[in-house]
């Protein structure tokens, strides 16, 4: 969604992508950067619920970030 939202220039899409990017980085990132806290279905749950003993935490899911952060400020480069 990133990536269209820069080619097309929507506001709505890029609007969505930055309340995505805040949940994510203010209400469900751990301390050490990762993200994901349920192995059930790969996914976020309520805000701030990121349990120390059951995290998932995956790699895949840091690198997925990474990449969305990646766009995330090539986005806002072009502002």
């Amino acid at each position: 969604m990133t990536a269209l939202a820069r080619l097309r220039q929507n506001e709505q899409q890029r609007q969505t992508c930055l309340r995505l990017w805040r949940n994510m980085v203010e209400r469900q990132i751990y301390i050490t950067g990762a993200i994901g806290s349920q192995g059930t279905g790969e996914a976020f749950s309520s805000d701030y619920d990121v349990p120390n003993d059951a995290a998932y935490a995956e790699g895949c899911a840091s690198i997925g970030l990474t990449m969305f952060a990646r766009r995330m400020l090539e986005m806002q480069r072009d502002r």
